[in-house]
Order: C-alpha cells, then sequence, then structure tokens
C-alpha cells in the first residue's frame, strides 16, 4: 500500500529547503496546498487499491451476489442497429455496455444478438421488434453469465449448476471448507449434503453407505432387487457369461504355449482356446498379487468393415415388409344434418323504411333555417348570396385528429337550377351517402353510439365518453375491419387527485405537513426528506418560493420510472418550479426530495392520476413505439377491445379514439361562378370555411369564418314569437334562446321569441337531439325493381329475394347506410313483423327490435310469430359430392294448406374431420336454404377422399436378403404363386430400415366408375401430369388425387364411363436402407471383427489395483466399444462406456475359473474356434485357367514352359465373321459423300424444346425424330453450327406440316457471346422444295466475323429426317436420293451384321454432341470439372424448367414450365438472389427467352437491388422493349431481383443473368472450380439389337474413385421411343463389369459421367460393350 496522506504531505513538504514557506508553514502555505491537493490523491489510489485486494476474497463478496449478473437472456435478431424498435416490451435498444449493465430498460446489441435482463423480459418467451419498416420475431433463451463467483468455484473445484444463483453458488464454495470433501466415506457424505445444500438441508449422520452382503442383497431399488443389478457390473460372480466367436484381445503378461496355426502367416499371438489353462479350477487365495496388468483395445464403428463384414460372411436375414394396397373403393361415412322448415311472409318493400338518424348529447348550435316552421313579420336575408358576374373560392379546413364531413355544397341558381360543388380529389372522397370525407380518418370513436358493445361506459356532454358509476373498470369494443398498420390516437384526460397528505403514498422524515397541501422543513437538519412512492399515469408537485427570497432552500430530488433514472425530476434545485410528468400508461414512481442546507424548503400540491387503457385486437396486436400506437397483424374483419382501469379518486375522460393520419390539407371548392344575376351558395359541414373572391386573377379573403346560414332580424317595432320544430330532440335541458310552448294553427308548439331589433344566425340546445340522415325503402336500399318479390322467415338470416332469374338471400349491411349514423329506426313495420341487428355473426350475437342506437354489421326483417318444423336426416356417403334427397318426416308434421315454406340446412352433426357442405340443388346453385319444397340435396365433404377412408389390402413379404446398408429390391416377387410388383404397393419395412425410391413417369388409360373412384395402377403417386378426356385436357378442380393410394377422385359426374388418359410420376421402390449403422452391428452381435481399432497392438494398464479407474481416450476420440482382459484372474474389468473400472474378486478360500474369456461392456465372452462355410451353388461366374471341367470334376493341368523360338504354341482368338460383303456394281462410284451430318441419334438429348414432345420413331432414311407440340407455341430448337459450312447446302426430310426456320446467335452489344444458353433470332424460313413436298435445302450463309451459332427452329407436327450438309454446286446440283444416300449404299455393299456371344464391340467416343453441366472438355478430350466463371459471359442466375418459384401477378400465371399471359397483361417476378463478386462485374445482362420470335419476345425488363436483401430496394435499370437489358456493373447490389412486365399472349420460358467479369486494380477476380459436374452424350446407334452388357472403357483416367458411370438404351418402333431407367456401370475388373445391367434387344445407348472432385480427370477413346 501506499503511504497515507498525511505521511505523504509531512515527507514532501520535509524536502523542501528550511528557507521556504512551504517548509515552515506547511498547512497555510501556497506550496503546502499544491502538496495536499497531491497527497489527497494518494488517498484515492490507496482505496482503489484496497478494493483490488479486497476482490481476491470471497468473503468480501457476501451481499454483493445481486449486483454482479449471473444470466441474461438472449435473441438472434440479425444485423440491425439501435434504430430497431421492440414492440411487446418497454426496452431501448443500446450499444453501450454500461448503460446496459446500469439500467435494466436498456438491451444491448452485440453481433447480431439482443442481450437483455430478466426484469425487462419477465414472461415472454419471444421477441417481437421492427427494423427498416419490417416486422420481425425470434425466441428468446436463457444464457448463463461467467462472472467472479465462477472463479471462485473453479478455485473450489465446483461448477455452476444449470439456473443456479451467484447467492446459491457461493454458499457451496462456503461449504467447502465447512465440510470438506474426499474419497472417505465421511468425505462422501460431505460430498452429498454440500451438492443438495440449496434445495434440501440434510444432516450427514442420516446418509448410510454400506458393502453389498447377504443382508441387502434382496432389498429391491427400483424394479429389481440388487444383484440383479450386481449381476450387469459383475459378470464372472454372477455367472452371466455371453459367449460369442470374436477374437480375443487379451494381452497376458506370459503364456505357457503357442497355438497351432496352419497355412497362414503369423503377425502375433495371444492367449486362445487350447492352451491347456483356459477354464482351469484354482483357489482363489493361491494368487497372491494385489495388482493386475489390463489389456485394452478400442474400437470405432466402420461402415466399410461393417460391410465387409457382411459380405465376407454372407449373413442373410428374413426381413418382414408390410405390403399395403388400396382398393378403388372408400369406407361409407354416416353423416346427420338437421332441415328446417318455416312459414314465410311476404314484404312490401316499397313502404317499408329504414331511417338513419345520428344523435347528439350536450350544448349543440342549430341553424334557425332548419328549425323554424315560419319566419312570420321576420326578415330573412343571407343563406350564401353571392354577387354577380363573380368567381370565388371556398376553402374547408381540416382539424387534426377530427372527423371530417362536408354534407352538403351546391350553388343554386336564381333559374331554379343546382350545380354540385362536391367532387373527389386527393385524400377526400365521396362516400355511398355522397358524403365528402377525407380517405386518411379510418375511425373517429367519441360516443357510444360508435362502440360494437360496451359495459360501464357513458357518453359525455360535449363530446367524449367516460366509466359509469357502477365500478371502477368499463369495457368497451369497436370495428378496425381492414384497418391494419393504421395509427391510433387515444386523445385522454384525467383531474389530478391531491395525496399531498396520504401517508399512505407520502413519507416524511422531517418533514411537518402545514394545512392539507404543504410540507414544510424548517430546521438547519440538512437530512430532512420526503419519500413519494406511487403507481401513477401522470404525477406533479412543487418546490414553493418562500416568502424571503434570500432564505430560499435547496432540495436534491431522485426519480426513479419503474427502477430506473427519470432525469427530468433529478438534481439539485433551489428555485421555485412545478415538476411533472405523464408518462402514457401506469408506472411505478420513486420519488425522493431531500433537504440540501439550513435554509427552509416548502414541497406543495403533490398530484397525480391513477388510471390505465388497455386496447387489444381480436385479430393481430397493437404496437406500441415511439411514434404511438398503429394496429397491425390483420387485414379483414377485426374488432378492438378497451378496457379502462380506475385507481384514483377523479374519473379519466377519453375525448376521442382516432384511427388514421392527420391530413391538414383544406378541401378546395373552386371555379364558383356566378352570372348576370348571381347566386346561392348551401354548403353544410361542421368544419371551418373560408370564403376567397378571385379579384385580377388572385385570391382575395372575403370571410374567414364564412357560413351559408340565413339570419332573422326583427325590424318591426315589438317583439316576434315564431313557432320551431323540436320534434327531433329527445329532450331538451336547456337553451340559448327560452323554448315555450304556444299555440301554432291550434296545435301546441314550441316556439322562440326575437326581440326588436336582434338578428338570430343560430340557437344553442343542451339536451339530446336526432338529425335524420336518410330515410330510404328496403326496396331503394337494395336496389330492387317493382317485379322482384321479397319474403320473410323466421329462420332466415336475411331477406329472400325472387327475381325472375332465381332466388337470392340479401341483407342490409352497415355500409350501405350512412356512416356516421347511429340510430337506425324500422318504419311502416307491420305488427306481424320485427328488426333483427346482427352485432357480431361469429358470435351470433343478435338484438330484435325495430330501433337500434349501436354498432351492428348487418340488419334484416324476421316474423315475429314463427312455426318450426324440424326434419333430421342421415345419409352414408361414399364418394364427394354425394347426392340425396331430403327425408320429409318433419316433426310436427307440415300442414297441406301451408303455401310456402322456408327450408334451411340448420345443423350438421358429425365427429368427421374436415369441411362438410351440405346443399340444396338448385339450378347450377347449391345453397343451404330453399324457397319452397326443394329434396334435392348435394353433400361435399374434403377429407372424405383421403388415405384414411380408403379400403386397402394387407400383406407380409417375408423374403431372405443378403445384408447391406442398401438392400435392392426386385421389382417383382413371387409368394403363394403369387407375384408381387413392388411399384404397386405401399412398403413399410421395419422401424430401423427405410425404402428408397425412384421417380417415374407413365401414362395410363382407365374408364371412369360410377362411384367417381379410379385406383391407378402404380401406389405412391407424386402428381398427376395431365387427364386427357374425348381429346380434352381436364382442369385440376374437377378431380383429387390421393397420393400414397394412388387413387383419382371424379368431383363430377360428367366423366362417368369415359376413357381418361392420365400422366402421372410415382415413387419407384428400388432399395432399403438402413437409418442407421448401428442396425447393422447389432446383426452381427456388436462382433469386433466388424470395427476398425483406434490402435495397432492393444494397451496394456499396468499395476493396476482394486477400484483403479481409467477412461479411455484416444486423441479426442471417444471409442463406440472397448475390450479388455486383466492379467491376473483374481481380478476382472467393469466397462462403462468409455471408462474401465478393475474389481478385485475378494473371495478365498473360494474356486475360480482361470480366465479363457475377455469383457465387453459389462459381458463376459468365450472365445472358441470360428467354422465358417460357404456352399457355392453355382459355377457359372468361376473363372478357370488352365483347367478342364468335366461335369463336377476339375482337371488341373501343369505348366512349363517351352524355351524353342519361334516354337511356341499360342491359343490364338478365333476371328468371329462381322459381316458378308456381295459386290452388285463393278463400275466406278463417283462423288461419295463426305457430307457432315445430325441423325435422329445424334441429337436427339440436344433438342430444346418448350411444350414439344419428341420420339424416336422409324423415318424417311431409317431412325427420325417425330415432334408432338403440345400448345400452339410449343417448340424444338437444335444447335446446327457444324453444319453451317461456307458453300455447302443443308437438307433435310421433313413433314410438310412443320414450320422451319433457320435462327442466328444474336449477341451482346459488345458483340459478347452467351455461351451457356441459346439466344437467337431467325434469318431465314426453310420451306419444301415444289417438286417435293418432304424434301427442304437451306444455302449456308457467307462466313460471319464474329462465328455465332446457328439454330434450326421447328413448330408443328410431323417427322423430320437426318439432317445433312454438302457441298453445293448450282451447276450440278444432286437429288436428294444421292445426298442422303449412305456411302456403303453408294458402294454397293449389302451389309448383314451379325453378333456373336461375348463379342467385345467398341463404341468410338465422339467429342460433338455432349451435354455438360458443371462439366468442362478440353481440345485434347479430357474431361474435368469447371469453375463459377467462364471466358466472356458467365451466367450466375438461371430461372428455367421449374418456374414455380417466380411470383406472377395480373393476367400472369404459371403453366407447366413456363409464365404465360392469355387476353390480360401481366407481370413475373424471380425470387430474390445474392450474387458474389459484385466488385469485379465490368457488365450484366439479364436475358428473357430463348429464341426472338412471336410470343416470346418484347417484353419490359426492370433489375432490382438492393445491398442487405431486407430493405433498400431500388429500381437499377429498366428496358421499355426488348429482350436483352443490359446494366453497368458499377450500379449492381449484392441482392438482385427481375421482374417483367408481360403484354397480352405473351411467354416466359426462362430468365437469366450473365456477368461480364474484370479484374480491377483493388478487387481481384475469385475464381472458384466447381466441386462437382455431370456430362451426357449422345446417342450411339451399336449398329445391330442384341444384349449388350457395358464392361468397361478404354482411356486415360485420374482419380478414377470419384468418377461414376451410368448407360441406358431405348427401343423404337414406327410412333413411339422408351427409355430405360439410367444404370449404374461398374469398369474396375471383369467381376465387377459382370453384374453390370444387361441390355435385351437394345441398339441405342446413351451414356453418363458423374465426376464428384476436381481432381478427377478423365479421357474417353471407346466405350465397350459386351455381346451376352
Amino acid at each position: 500500500m501506499l503511504q497515507n496522506k498525511d505521511n505523504a504531505f509531512n515527507q514532501l513538504c520535509g524536502n523542501l529547503p528550511t528557507w521556504m514557506n512551504g517548509r515552515k508553514r506547511p498547512e497555510k502555505s501556497v506550496t503546502g496546498k499544491f502538496f495536499q491537493s497531491v497527497a489527497d490523491e494518494q488517498t484515492q489510489l490507496n482505496q482503489e487499491l484496497q478494493k483490488v485486494i479486497d476482490s481476491f476474497f470471497l468473503v468480501n463478496y457476501i451481499g454483493k451476489e445481486d449486483s454482479i449478473i449471473d444470466h441474461v437472456y438472449i435473441a438472434n435478431v440479425g444485423l440491425i442497429d439501435t434504430t430497431a424498435t421492440i414492440t411487446n416490451m418497454d426496452i431501448t435498444i443500446t450499444d453501450d455496455p454500461y448503460m446496459f449493465l446500469n439500467n435494466s430498460s436498456y438491451a444491448l446489441i452485440q453481433d447480431g444478438v439482443l442481450i437483455m435482463h430478466e426484469e425487462s423480459v419477465g414472461k415472454n418467451k419471444s421477441i417481437f421488434y421492427t427494423f427498416n419498416g419490417s416486422e420481425f420475431r425470434t425466441d428468446i433463451s436463457r444464457r448463463m453469465i461467467w462472472n467472479i463467483f465462477d472463479e471462485f468455484a473453479r478455485f473450489s473445484c465446483l461448477e455452476r449448476y444449470d439456473g443456479e444463483s451467484n447467492y446459491e453458488l457461493m454458499q457451496r464454495c462456503l461449504a467447502v471448507f465447512k465440510n470438506p470433501t474426499n474419497s472417505t466415506e465421511d468425505g462422501l457424505k460431505n460430498a452429498i449434503v454440500n451438492s443438495v445444500m440449496n434445495y434440501i438441508s440434510i444432516d450427514k449422520d442420516t446418509i448410510k453407505i454400506e458393502t453389498p452382503d447377504e443382508n441387502n442383497m434382496y432389498i429391491i431399488q427400483g424394479d429389481e432387487p440388487v444383484y440383479e443389478k450386481l449381476s450387469r457390473e459383475n459378470m464372472d460372480t454372477m455367472r452371466t457369461k455371453i459367449w460369442d466367436e470374436t477374437n480375443w484381445q487379451n494381452a497376458f503378461a506370459e503364456t505357457g504355449f503357442i497355438t497351432n496355426v496352419w497355412d497362414k502367416t503369423i503377425e502375433y499371438y495371444q492367449d486362445g482356446t487350447g492352451n491347456g489353462q483356459n477354464l482351469k479350477p484354482f483357489m482363489a487365495d493361491d494368487v497372491t498379487n494385489e495388482k493386475t496388468n489390463v489389456s485394452v483395445t478400442a474400437y470405432k464403428t466402420s461402415q466399410i468393415l461393417i460391410d465387409n463384414y457382411i459380405r465376407r460372411h454372407g449373413i442373410k436375414k428374413n426381413i418382414p415388409i408390410e405390403l399395403k394396397k388400396y382398393r378403388d373403393e372408400v369406407k361409407a361415412q354416416r353423416l346427420e344434418y338437421k332441415v328446417t322448415a318455416m312459414p314465410v311472409l311476404s314484404l312490401d318493400p316499397d313502404n317499408v323504411y329504414l331511417k338513419s338518424q345520428k344523435s347528439t348529447t350536450g350544448i349543440s348550435k342549430h341553424n334557425l333555417s332548419d328549425l323554424i316552421i315560419d319566419p312570420c313579420d321576420l326578415t330573412v336575408t343571407g343563406g350564401g348570396e353571392l354577387e354577380v358576374n363573380s368567381e370565388y373560392v371556398i376553402k374547408v379546413y381540416p382539424e387534426d385528429y377530427s372527423d371530417f364531413k362536408i354534407y352538403k355544397a351546391i350553388l343554386k341558381n336564381p333559374d331554379g337550377t343546382v350545380t354540385n360543388l362536391l367532387t373527389e380529389h386527393g385524400a377526400y372522397i365521396l362516400n355511398q351517402d355522397n358524403i365528402l370525407t377525407n380517405r386518411n380518418i379510418k375511425a373517429h370513436i367519441d360516443s357510444v353510439s360508435k362502440m360494437k358493445n360496451i359495459s360501464n361506459i357513458i357518453d359525455i356532454n360535449g363530446g367524449g365518453f367516460t366509466l359509469g358509476d357502477k365500478s371502477n373498470e368499463g369495457k368497451l369494443s369497436f370495428n378496425v375491419s381492414d384497418m391494419s398498420g393504421q395509427p391510433v390516437k387515444i386523445i385522454k384526460s384525467c383531474e389530478m387527485t391531491d395525496y399531498t397528505a396520504d401517508v399512505n403514498f407520502v413519507k416524511s422524515d422531517g418533514f411537518k405537513l402545514t394545512g392539507l397541501s404543504t410540507w414544510e422543513s424548517d430546521s438547519t437538519n440538512s437530512t430532512d426528506n420526503i419519500t413519494v412512492e406511487m403507481t401513477c399515469s401522470e404525477i406533479s408537485f412543487e418546490l414553493a418560493l418562500d416568502n424571503d427570497p434570500k432564505k430560499q432552500g435547496s432540495v436534491m430530488i431522485n426519480c426513479t420510472v419503474d427502477g430506473n433514472p427519470y432525469s427530468p425530476m433529478c438534481g439539485l434545485f433551489s428555485k421555485n418550479k412545478i415538476f411533472s410528468a405523464d408518462f402514457g400508461s401506469l408506472k411505478h414512481v420513486v420519488i425522493t426530495i431531500k433537504k440540501m442546507g439550513s435554509y427552509p424548503v416548502y414541497i406543495k400540491n403533490i398530484c397525480a392520476t391513477r388510471y390505465e387503457i388497455e386496447l387489444n385486437l381480436d385479430k393481430g396486436i397493437v404496437i406500441q413505439t415511439k411514434a404511438g400506437m398503429t394496429l397491425s397483424g390483420y387485414t379483414g374483419n377485426n374488432t378492438a377491445y378497451m378496457t379502462i382501469r380506475n385507481y384514483g379518486n377523479k374519473i379519466p375522460v377519453i375525448s376521442y379514439i382516432h384511427i388514421g393520419n392527420v391530413f391538414q390539407e383544406p378541401y378546395i371548392i373552386s371555379n364558383i361562378m356566378t352570372g348576370n344575376n348571381g347566386g346561392y351558395l348551401d354548403i353544410m359541414t361542421d368544419r371551418k370555411m373560408s370564403l376567397y373572391k378571385i379579384i385580377s386573377g388572385k385570391e382575395q379573403i372575403q370571410e374567414i369564418n364564412y357560413s351559408t346560414r340565413k339570419s332573422y332580424q326583427n325590424k318591426t317595432n315589438h317583439a316576434i314569437t315564431v313557432p320551431i320544430d323540436t320534434s327531433n330532440f329527445i329532450k331538451i335541458n336547456k337553451s340559448s334562446r327560452e323554448i315555450t310552448q304556444q299555440l301554432y294553427d291550434g296545435i301546441s308548439t314550441s316556439c322562440i321569441t326575437i326581440g326588436v331589433g336582434e338578428i338570430l344566425y343560430d340557437i344553442d340546445i343542451d339536451g339530446i337531439t336526432l338529425v335524420t340522415k336518410s330515410r330510404a325503402s328496403i326496396s331503394n336500399i337494395l336496389n330492387l325493381t317493382g317485379a322482384d318479390e321479397v319474403y320473410i322467415a323466421g329462420n332466415a338470416d336475411g331477406f329472400i329475394i325472387r327475381k325472375s332469374s332465381g332466388t337470392s338471400m340479401r341483407s342490409i349491411t352497415k355500409d350501405l347506410l350512412p356512416s356516421d349514423s347511429d340510430v337506425f329506426v324500422y318504419e311502416n313495420l307491420p305488427n306481424s313483423m320485427n328488426g333483427v341487428f346482427v352485432i357480431n355473426s361469429s358470435a351470433g350475437t343478435k338484438s330484435n327490435g325495430t330501433k337500434f342506437d349501436r354498432d351492428f354489421e348487418y340488419t334484416y326483417i324476421t316474423p315475429v310469430n314463427n312455426q318450426e318444423y324440424v326434419a333430421y336426416n342421415q345419409c352414408d356417403i361414399v364418394q364427394s359430392p354425394t347426392y340425396t334427397t331430403m327425408s320429409e318426416t318433419f316433426s310436427p308434421l307440415i300442414d297441406p294448406l301451408e303455401t310456402m315454406l322456408f327450408y334451411k340446412i340448420d345443423k350438421i352433426s358429425t365427429s368427421l374431420p374436415g369441411n362438410i357442405k351440405v346443399g340444396f340443388i338448385t339450378g347450377t346453385d347449391i345453397k343451404d336454404w330453399s324457397l319452397g319444397r326443394n329434396t334435392s340435396i348435394r353433400i361435399d365433404y374434403d377429407k372424405l377422399n383421403n388415405e384414411e377412408n380408403c379400403l386397402y389390402e394387407l400383406q407380409v413379404l417375408n423374403e431372405e436378403f443378403e445384408i447391406s446398408n442398401t438392400i435392392k429390391l426386385k421389382p417383382i416377387y413371387y409368394k403363394d404363386e403369387y407375384d408381387y410388383e413392388m411399384a404397386r404397393w405401399i412398403l413399410t419395412p421395419p422401424n430401423d430400415m427405410q425404402i428408397e425410391y425412384e421417380e417415374k413417369d407413365v401414362v395410363e388409360r382407365i374408364t371412369v366408375k360410377e362411384d367417381n373412384i379410379n385406383k391407378l395402377y402404380f401406389s405412391n403417386v407424386i402428381n398427376v401430369d395431365y387427364i386427357i378426356v374425348d381429346g380434352d385436357e381436364i382442369v385440376p378442380e374437377k378431380y383429387s388425387l390421393i397420393e400414397k393410394p394412388g387413387i383419382i377422385s371424379w368431383k363430377t359426374n360428367e366423366y362417368i364411363g369415359e376413357v381418361a388418359e392420365i400422366a402421372y410420376t410415382y415413387r419407384n421402390p428400388v432399395a432399403m436402407a438402413y437409418k442407421d449403422i448401428s442396425s447393422l452391428y447389432n446383426l452381427v452381435g456388436y462382433s469386433t471383427d466388424a470395427y476398425k481399432p483406434l490402435t495397432d497392438t492393444p494397451i496394456l494398464l499396468k499395476n493396476m489395483e482394486n477400484g483403479d479407474k481409467r477412461t479411455i481416450v484416444f486423441d479426442n476420440i471417444i471409442p463406440d466399444k472397448i475390450t479388455a482382459a486383466c492379467s491376473n484372474p483374481n481380478f476382472r474389468c467393469v466397462i462403462n462406456k468409455n471408462e474401465i473400472t478393475v474389481v478385485k474378486s475378494d473371495v478365498d478360500n473360494k474356486i475360480l475359473i482361470h480366465n479363457g474369456y475377455y469383457y465387453d461392456t459389462n459381458k463376459e465372452y468365450f472365445m472358441f474356434e470360428n467354422l465358417h462355410v460357404e456352399k457355392a451353388e453355382e459355377k457359372d461366374h468361376i473363372k478357370y485357367d488352365n483347367v478342364i471341367k468335366n461335369t463336377d470334376n476339375m482337371i488341373c493341368n501343369q505348366s512349363s514352359d517351352n524355351y524353342v523360338k519361334n516354337s511356341k504354341f499360342i491359343h490364338g482368338e478365333t476371328y468371329r465373321p462381322i459381316c458378308r460383303i456381295t459386290p452388285e456394281y463393278s463400275n466406278l462410284v463417283k462423288g461419295m459423300s463426305t457430307t457432315a451430318s445430325i441423325t435422329a441419334c445424334d441429337s436427339f438429348q440436344l433438342w430444346n424444346t418448350y411444350d414439344m414432345n419428341i420420339d424416336i420413331v422409324k423415318a424417311y432414311n431409317e431412325n427420325g425424330l417425330k415432334f408432338i407440340p403440345l400448345s400452339d407455341s410449343g417448340y424444338a430448337i437444335l444447335d446446327i453450327t457444324a453444319l453451317v459450312i461456307e458453300g455447302n447446302v443443308i437438307s433435310f426430310y421433313a413433314s410438310e406440316n412443320l414450320d422451319i426456320h433457320i435462327m442466328r446467335e444474336a449477341f451482346t452489344a459488345a458483340n459478347d457471346s452467351m455461351a451457356r444458353s441459346i439466344y437467337c433470332e431467325e434469318i431465314a424460313s426453310v420451306k419444301p422444295i415444289d417438286n417435293n413436298s418432304n424434301y427442304r435445302e437451306y444455302v449456308c450463309p457467307d462466313t460471319h466475323p464474329f462465328n455465332p451459332r446457328y439454330y434450326i427452329f421447328i413448330q408443328g407436327e410431323g417427322l423430320l429426317d437426318d439432317i445433312i450438309s454438302s457441298k453445293y454446286d448450282p451447276d450440278n446440283p444432286k437429288t436428294p436420293d444421292e445426298i442422303h444416300a449412305k456411302n456403303i449404299t453408294v458402294l454397293g455393299f449389302e451389309i448383314e451384321e451379325t453378333v456373336k456371344k461375348n463379342m467385345i464391340c467398341p463404341i468410338e467416343f465422339n467429342h460433338d454432341g455432349n451435354d455438360f453441366d458443371g462439366l468442362e472438355m478440353n481440345e485434347r478430350g479430357v474431361i474435368d470439372t469447371g469453375s463459377n466463371a467462364d471466358w466472356g459471359l458467365t451466367r450466375k442466375a438461371f430461372f428455367a424448367d421449374d418456374l414455380s418459384n417466380l411470383g406472377t401477378s395480373g393476367g400472369a400465371y404459371i403453366k407447366k414450365d413456363a409464365v404465360i399471359t392469355d387476353d390480360e397483361s401481366g407481370q413475373a417476378r424471380t425470387p430474390k438472389f445474392m450474387i458474389d463478386n459484385i466488385r469485379s462485374v465490368l457488365t450484366a445482362y439479364v436475358k428473357v427467352n430463348s429464341v426472338l420470335k412471336g410470343k416470346f419476345k418484347n417484353f419490359q425488363i426492370t433489375l432490382r437491388g438492393s445491398d442487405t436483401g431486407s430493405s433498400g430496394w431500388i429500381d437499377i435499370k429498366t428496358l421499355k422493349k426488348g429482350n436483352l437489358l443490359e446494366i453497368p456493373g458499377d450500379s449492381l447490389k449484392s441482392y438482385l431481383q427481375v421482374v417483367v412486365d408481360m403484354d397480352s399472349r405473351k411467354v416466359i420460358t426462362n430468365i437469366e443473368l450473365y456477368l461480364k467479369y474484370a479484374e480491377f486494380p483493388d478487387h481481384d477476380l475469385r475464381i472458384v472450380p466447381n466441386e462437382e459436374g455431370t456430362m451426357t452424350t449422345k446417342i450411339y446407334n451399336i449398329g445391330t439389337s442384341g444384349n449388350w452388357r457395358f464392361c468397361g472403357i478404354d482411356g486415360e483416367s485420374s482419380n478414377i474413385d470419384k468418377i461414376s458411370f451410368e448407360i441406358r438404351g431405348c427401343r423404337t418402333d414406327k410412333n413411339n421411343a422408351v427409355w430405360t431407367q439410367w444404370y449404374p456401370c461398374n469398369i474396375s475388373g471383369s467381376t465387377d463389369t459382370q453384374n453390370n445391367h444387361i441390355f435385351y434387344d437394345y441398339n441405342l445407348f446413351q451414356f453418363r459421367i458423374n465426376m464428384s472432385s476436381p481432381d478427377a480427370k478423365l479421357k474417353i477413346n471407346n466405350f465397350m460393350m459386351e455381346s451376352v
């Protein structure tokens, strides 16, 4: 420690010269004072050093456990910042750790993780937050924090329990020294006591530790006695040995002999059977050594070893497979439904009215023009009169958070004509009542009449509402349908209550209460204080001024709100001030006011409000942000629920609830023109108006507060009494002008009196007023015609309207009535009828009566008296829809004289899941009601035709399989004279296995059954591609697929008996696989031969004593299996997972057995010789070398060498006949063709198609292609660049119906080629030659400077034969037969090809015509993987084939593999995607479609981008019309999206993004090789049909294990081509290739090469095929 300040000060001054004042007068001199300040700093340093020293002792942390954080709550929120807002908790996000640690209302954001205090999280399980305008949700998890208590626990060899607090952990740390733990019995008891001390207090003397003996061996623990548990731990003592075949791994200290081994190389020896000592009995006390060596071998599981083990031992097993096949039947489902019938009444819709009124409570202003019945002698002026020949402008001003309505605005001309001045513009719109409103105002609730339901809520005079006198809580609800995302403003107020003298909330120490509202402290004691603590919404108090300002005292105020400092009320204050705060909601507030100094202090008027308002939604949530409240989460019908709770003495008042945005722009009525006779304005609104006149083209104010109301002036010399109409007032309390009752026309009438000279515009009336907004007949509201009939019934939820076109049910919804109305009255209703107002249809809440004064959804009229007839119907349904008839067993019986009844299906009673609809059939309509008798019923059930309701057949296939990880399944199995085709059944293997499938396509023809249920041939159907009946494709809405059973359920009867062609995809079972390798080990009995040893030799653990334990871990690898053996027979090993414990068999005078076994996971294994016999059933696959096979005998020839030159006899191969040549022509053949060509086999897999099927069929010259379009836009396109040679002619045979064009590659503006795809435009149309309708020619163009690619483009249906390119000689043209004749035919040879068994036929590999996906081939023919960047342009995004992930809108829709528009335009949008290497991009291109022709060209293309992907999306660039959008690289963003706007009748087949990379000085281009890829070859014609098997390749390779080969075959006839599946091929040797698939009677083959590593390379010369 440093010196204390006094010693340091004296030493500093003592070092000064004696003549200095600093030494003579150290306390008073300037130097001494300087040294004093330095010494004072030393005191602070000492204090800080002491804190550091104290931190090393646990005792100094006692009492500080809660001040050190031990756990937090975290949420993974991603890359947000402090601008994000948490919406479901009152938490502020910060990136300052100190602010987070010191204030629990803050949450710390670090590296995408939000860290929160427990008190802030509360009971929340998730966090809702907004960032960049988007809403997010993520889960919250608890996370322990390592702190100083964990450090002390580590010193004490302890670790914190999950959820253990700092206090609990500290108590356990202290207990370590109080109750020391060790391996003694006392130490073990202490360990138990210390571990549970925070949960239960136990005395260690009550803990009993026993060794096993005869008395406790039979005690039951759990479900078994102790000795049963011990038998699992001590196999030797308890004699529970298990026998096995696995080799021993015992390593003994010595052995007396070596076992005999024949015909095998000896690697090492170990104890085994036959040594004469195994199982030899001896006495335990003969063994005196108290230690033992343990030989340990550890193993890991290995897929390779277990497979080899199973294969070597030929393990087979019967595996039961459950087979389930569904029938085309479904179980009948019982359904009950109730039908009610009631008489109907006819309603006259023209004479029944619905009046809508608005009620106003309190003082309201009324124009006299609306009240005066007869003005008598009053002079009437005003009324909006305008000057002649003038132009005016009216401005109507909205008010913040208030309703806006202009009920009427017209210009009355002197000739009687009227001009309506209300028009819509901007935010101002006309509602259904032609009242001008502001579209931004969604709702304005300021009275009970605008609410749905209320409880203890009442209106107040002047507008607004408050709590009633029933309780301190009130509830209300109001409509918020379609208001998602709208802001909510609640204006509330409450008179404050004085709590100054309330000792429940105000505590004083030293202050005295003077009067009822002042606390005074006039003592000199500076410790006097006042504490105010309460839960409140608002609070205020005053620091009062002393009468003598010089004696004004000071106070130190500290204020916390919900435990957090509230800075506006914190600090030192000495001047008069009123402190106030409005928290917006209930908060726990603590204010401490401490007197400072000796002057008096006065605290007055401690007031507060204590209430809360809770707002919730029926659907969605209310989001609270700094800006206010917002409705969120649901668009559609919705209701808001508000609860008001008051805890104070004053009642809160809600002025209004406003939903919508604030709009301050005035509504302007311009172009108000008057003629020679002037005019009058009549404007009715609640808002302020100003009148402007246009003078010299400018607006000049005429009247700021303008009104068009009339004025009434008494210009006579006596008072005038006039009658007024008060019929719309429910109650009048008082008025600004006295209202008296006098006779007018002999009737007592309300009147007012106007004195001499008085001018009166309006009158204020305090009361309840009803203003009629509309009065319309039912006919007008529902827009009925005179021929329409209207009926009502007691079980009808509306008006039943019968028109000539049919019958419907209508009701009057609230939106058909004036929106500001709150009282509704039916007028002229007959006594037999009553009104129904539906408040909440989902809850069934209704109100009956002719008058209603609350919110409702809809209303209708119903009879007062009803006779109900009820019938219960039952039906067993087996198909959907089901057609049946209504049972007429009504109770009571229906009177035959009843002219008309209304029938309704009232209740469906069933326990069935799903949706069931029961309805009457009326023409093409299905309704749950019927006007008049109708017995035709239709039942729809969406869950009827599902898997659970289908009947099925169940079988069990119990076949013996040769075990492997994957077991191939045969297509068909035979059992009990039945064949089981696997693809027709649903297979369920044992629980530890699973079925592997391949997808297959098939076309099937079926006849639609009468019950509309058809079982397809195969099960496990994935999807239906199409269904065609009578040449028409059936829309999916007319049928449904039950996928797993493979059942088609028809939703209509129109196809019964018809033949349907169904194309579908199903999952074909090909193999069974074990889910986990542990199942294979279980099958082999966990034999060690199937494990991989972790060491070459066993590990020897030396000199282990009784109870010693070892944990076996090798290089941080925990073994899956351990075997161990003890050298001392008096010891045994107990293995628990990877821990070995040595136990001594301490049993003197007992007989032991010499060890002839080893220990493995608590079990003992004996070793026996393993006898393994494999019987060869067949000899077909045995290869004989110098062996003569004679029946079942084999004669081996002795080999010898012959050294005589040129006399060596070698058995040569027989030259088998390949062909026989018969010359037919002896003359010289001229002009043999050297043409290039593309045959059907060359090109079949290279055609790119859209909506076009292609088959290989017999054509004009052997095999040809048949094109079948699926739509009028279907096409096929082929690259023929190799045939386009300057000076050549391209010719081919083609059907007359084919439309054929030559296309040429289109380039970018920089002449770059999009090599990875097709992008071409038409250059020529190829028409038939005149004299041969099937023959066509195209003369090749001159060489193009950019060497473009050329294509042949085909539309229509027909055949195409070989495409030939030959020299073009216009002077000596050739005939089509000459051009298309084979050279061998020109020579006159007739070739008969024959194939002999085991003949090897090489197929020369062609470098052209191959399809590469992720692979490349260089100029030397070497195939390897490609990279992520190409020369020129690199394709980075590709949307084609499956466009289901594209978004569409408007008239665009996705059909098969394209986006299509019909009669309407539309839009297609790609998913948002990310690109890399963005800084290395020079130019980007967005390409739409492959061909620039017809429906496939001219689109508006927009590329959008964002830096983050979640926000900030912008339009980077737009192409108005075209197919290729070019974008500069520096404009790109990391995240992109392509938007394509389509005109009508357009097709999009693909959207691609190409990038042109370049290396810039600051940004290197990162090129990454592909990890894998595939190459598919052209189709090869082997020349003759036969039975062929792939037997290898002739070529060179590296890393051949990373290369796999596949082959498939094709058969053709005149009209069709059928392909096999892809079969994997072995190429490593003759034995392996023998297992390759045999193709029977095939001659067309195609190969596929897959590479799984960039290190793999392959060069192919020939594919080798063997005839078998």
